[in-house]
């Protein structure tokens, strides 16, 4: 009946509880069993040390005597004051050391007899030391018959010291044996407690494991059942109300629910297949069309460049020699072998610098002194790949829009400079500027704004920023930038950043 009683009391507890209740227990019994040989070990301490403390006090009782007995004999020898003040000094310390001795050592009747004798063989020989000490100052030749009683009671108060040590001694001897069978016991006590408490974690591991370790592991059982597919599993049977009891129960809820949804979640996986399919052929179709359209940007040649230069071409001719007109063939041909190429997308940045170099060829024997142009170029330019005509179409905005409208002409600067990982390309013009409204709109146009505005500037001939910006970021997955700065009537400044690393320059 006990038994039941605690075996529900166990299985109702939490594993909280269940835990602190085995600590405190577990606890209590070290702290007790600590206690216990605290006290023991002070008790036996203390005996050891009054024992030690006895035999010191009467061997110190014994050298401060014989002391006083030594300075006794030189004064009644020499009458010698220093002699006199040595006897009284040790006098007084050999008191002291009795009224040390006498407590402590009247543990028996023999050591009590002892004690009493030295007592009263202290004062006889005090006596007899003065009388001796009175007989010799006043010139008393018979000084030595009080001389000799004093030694001969100092030598019986030698023996009673020596026999009560060897007394004490005795008793030590006893009290060691008696200490030893002490610490024996306490020994043994000792190790039942730890016996008794391993044997009680031994239990509680039982117990614990019985009812927390074996559910747990018919759960994991059944968790991988489930998680092979077969989510026929037995119901898990836990007698405990605790945490474990607890996860049991809603394990089954859990597994019961389980098998009433699987039959949708396979339905649901046959739809998401077909949806997945789906996704991945637009995923697909948008690929396509993503490089359809990088085609279609980079085909956007203005006409109008094309026709100018031909216009320029036929009135040199006119004017000129052939060998200048041959130049200008010569570098419209470059313009249209690097366009036309194997339709390549791209192209190093010293191929595109070079056939910047022909077009501003072009242009500066169209605009003779009203165009100049520098570049500056710190990158290794081989090493470095881009879109085709990037850098061009923008020099021939510039040239279009801010120079060849503005009477007195202008300076194209090219800049190429490598800051930390990026590739940065700044266009600047002195030309007529941009309004401010035109500005705004390139600034804040969207990537569908973009492809209008690039439409826009292929109606008026070239190819737009927004063609650029867009080719750029198509290029490089979204990584570049174009930033654009005008003012009316002080040129504009137009900057492109894009990955050094992804055009094959760590």
């Amino acid at each position: 009946m006990v038994h039941d009683g605690i075996r529900k009391f166990w299985y109702q507890l939490s594993i909280k509880n269940k835990q602190l209740l085995f600590f405190v227990v577990i606890i209590t019994l070290v702290g007790v069993l600590n206690i216990y040989t605290q006290y023991s070990a002070s008790t036996y301490m203390h005996t050891f040390r009054s024992s030690i403390t006895s035999y010191y006090s009467i061997d110190e009782l014994r050298v401060e005597l014989t002391r006083a007995q030594r300075a006794s004999d030189a004064y009644l020898r020499t009458l010698d004051q220093d002699s006199r003040a040595r006897y009284f000094q040790h006098n007084r310390q050999t008191l002291s050391a009795f009224l040390h001795v006498r407590p402590e050592s009247e543990t028996s009747l023999d050591a009590f007899f002892q004690v009493n004798a030295i007592h009263y063989g202290l004062i006889a020989y005090f006596d007899a030391v003065a009388d001796a000490f009175n007989a010799r100052e006043s010139g008393d030749e018979l000084y030595y018959v009080d001389y000799h009683r004093s030694q001969r009671i100092y030598g019986y108060i030698i023996n009673y010291i020596e026999e009560l040590l060897r007394i004490r001694l005795q008793e030590g001897s006893v009290a060691y044996s008696e200490l030893l069978e002490e610490a024996r016991r306490m020994r043994m006590i000792s190790l039942g407690t730890i016996i008794f408490i391993a044997a009680l974690f031994i239990a509680f591991a039982y117990l614990f494991s019985h009812s927390i370790t074996g559910p747990v592991r018919d759960l994991a059982n059944a968790s991988k059942k489930m998680a092979s597919g077969e989510l026929d599993v037995n119901e898990i049977s836990v007698s405990s109300e605790d945490e474990v009891g607890i996860l049991a129960d809603s394990f089954n809820v859990m597994s019961r629910s389980i098998r009433v949804m699987v039959d949708d979640i396979k339905q649901k996986a046959v739809l998401e297949k077909r949806l997945h399919d789906e996704e991945m052929a637009n995923i697909s179709m948008a690929k396509s069309l993503r490089e359809a359209q990088f085609l279609s940007l980079q085909t956007q040649i203005n006409p109008h460049f094309l026709f100018n230069t031909l216009n320029t071409i036929a009135r040199v001719s006119m004017f000129e020699q052939a060998e200048q007109t041959t130049k200008l063939i010569e570098s419209l041909s470059s313009l249209f072998r690097y366009n036309l190429k194997d339709g390549a997308k791209h192209c190093t940045l010293q191929e595109e610098l070079e056939i910047l170099k022909e077009y501003l060829h072009i242009q500066q024997v169209r605009f003779r002194e009203r165009l100049l142009f520098t570049l500056d170029c710190t990158v290794p330019p081989e090493t470095i790949q881009i879109p085709s005509f990037t850098i061009q179409p923008l020099v021939e905005n510039a040239v279009r829009h801010g120079i060849e409208p503005k009477e007195s002409g202008g300076m194209v600067r090219i800049r190429i400079r490598k800051k930390e990982s990026m590739v940065e390309v700044k266009v600047h013009d002195s030309g007529i500027g941009i309004v401010p409204e035109r500005l705004e709109i390139i600034r804040c146009a969207s990537q569908a704004d973009f492809m209008h505005i690039a439409q826009s500037d292929e109606a008026h001939g070239g190819i737009g920023i927004a063609n650029v910006a867009q080719r750029l970021s198509l290029f490089y997955n979204g990584m570049s930038s174009l930033t654009l700065h005008s003012k009316p009537n002080f040129g504009t400044l137009v900057t492109i950043r894009f990955p050094a690393e992804l055009g094959g320059t760590p």
